[in-house]
């Protein structure tokens, strides 16, 4: 079967201490901006701050992480290589430290898949589950986005005019930052990388003989292991889309928390559809985590609804929950746990992992996602 070496376990724990130095930056940043940035006569409603608004919102960007995790663990048992929940929580942890690092577009699938492989994933099963995640967030998507639309009737409403023109007004900013962070964060890996003179070698150098052989074995496995989570997985397909559902109703219904945390009023439906389209245009911004233009975005798209004088305070805490509290988590808790499995060693003890899905078709009890095994 094909090796994933161009991502290994070293990669891992760069990019754990890479959030370490990455955190603490984006957070002193965020700190001198806000006291720039915040007119004096607004650090008194600042201090009064409405602490259960801010833990329920820091509650509800949480729970999208506890649901991946969730949709992870049930998929996993359906291909006969059942998760700990624990490793389900790290491979979330790794997800988000990868997407930390890479366009938002890209995300941090890719250092999820390595991860699921050396948690005994073939390739193939490892793939699907990752596209089957896209699926289930497309059912959200496509079932509750028009639907707020409707509700909201968007197509009339002013604010949703305001926010298109203040988007189309100020999109040189965020190019201008997107573009300085890319050079910024290309110019300290200049750096670095100029500093090491050995490469370290990959995990395994006894590939198959040739791409097309590796290619061969990966589309035999990938087809396997949809066709048996086409006949045994439904049940997890809807239980993954509940929880998709549920994940980013509470991450884009977050921003209410923040806002009525503020002492200002909210609409829930308009303001959950504007964090939508905040989210959409983050995956057009090329810096790694959307880091800069991000900030930009939320802050005009709200700053068209809200006064713009609390803009600073609230654009800061909104990025921390959304974005630098998951990552210090995740790398905090890789840090002290350790990734749960071994990053070194080789997957070369599986003999044929498309033969192995094909066995498991004979199993059915084992694709019962919320059946517990003893």
């Amino acid at each position: 079967m094909p090796k994933l070496t161009t991502f290994n376990g070293q990669t891992i724990r760069r990019l754990i201490r890479g959030a370490f130095i990455a955190v603490p930056l984006g957070l002193l940043a965020h700190l001198v901006y806000v006291i720039l940035a915040t007119q004096p006569e607004l650090l008194d409603s600042v201090a009064r701050i409405k602490p259960g608004w801010l833990i329920a919102a820091g509650v509800m960007v949480l729970i999208p992480h506890l649901a991946h995790a969730a949709r992870i663990f049930v998929w996993s048992r359906v291909f006969g290589n059942p998760l700990r929940p624990g490793q389900a929580l790290r491979a979330v942890a790794i997800n988000e430290l990868g997407g930390a690092v890479t366009p938002t577009a890209f995300g941090g699938g890719y250092a999820k898949l390595y991860y699921l492989y050396k948690c005994g994933l073939s390739p193939g099963r490892a793939t699907l589950m990752m596209v089957v995640g896209s699926v289930e967030d497309l059912v959200f998507v496509l079932g509750v986005v028009p639907a707020t639309i409707i509700l909201t009737k968007a197509w009339t409403n002013p604010h949703i005019a305001d926010v298109g023109q203040q988007l189309l007004a100020r999109w040189p900013i965020a190019l201008a930052i997107a573009l300085g962070v890319i050079l910024l964060a290309v110019g300290v890996r200049w750096v670095l990388t100029r500093r090491k003179t050995n490469e370290i070698p990959t995990e395994t150098t006894d590939r198959p003989k040739s791409l097309k052989e590796r290619w061969h074995a990966y589309r035999h496995d990938l087809a396997a292991a949809i066709s048996f989570a086409w006949k045994n997985g439904k049940g997890a397909f809807a239980f993954g889309s509940f929880c998709a559902a549920l994940g980013w109703g509470m991450r884009y219904a977050s921003v209410n928390a923040l806002i009525l945390g503020l002492g200002l009023a909210t609409d829930w439906p308009l303001y959950s559809l504007l964090h939508w389209l905040i989210f959409g245009s983050m995956t057009l911004i090329p810096t790694p985590g959307a880091v800069g233009g991000a900030e930009v975005v939320f802050y005009v798209v709200f700053g068209a609804v809200l006064p713009i004088a609390v803009m600073p305070v609230l654009t800061s805490i909104w990025r921390f929950l959304t974005f630098y509290l998951a990552l210090m988590l995740g790398a905090v808790g890789l840090a002290l746990a350790g990734p749960g499995v071994d990053l070194t060693s080789s997957n070369d003890t599986e003999a044929d992992t498309t033969s192995s899905v094909d066995n498991t078709q004979t199993e059915p009890s084992d694709a019962l996602p919320l059946k517990s095994r003893s």
